[in-house]
């Protein structure tokens, strides 16, 4: 599964050096909600992401984990039960 990637544009100033602050701020939102909106199975690659991103992953056996990723690698929590589907 292909990740989407956040593009969330920054505004238009006239002034250029502003223009660059903006630019700046809105590429570190993206890698932010990249770095929390990823949802992928348990055959994806396991090498992938950052420290410190965050990722639902659907695993073969039909359960949810919530994952996390440090310097060592991604560690999931116990399985997730729904409670109530919404939406």
């Amino acid at each position: 599964m292909a990740k989407i990637k956040s593009v969330e544009h920054a505004p238009k100033v006239a002034d250029s050096q502003v223009q660059l602050a903006i630019n700046s701020i809105y590429n570190e939102i993206n890698r932010i909600i990249d770095a929390v909106n990823s949802n992928v199975t348990d055959a994806e690659q396991q090498g992938s992401g950052r420290p410190g991103d965050i990722r639902v992953t659907n695993k073969s056996d039909n359960t949810v984990v919530l994952e996390v990723r440090t310097n060592e690698g991604w560690f999931e929590t116990s399985s997730l039960t729904m409670i109530k589907k919404r939406g």
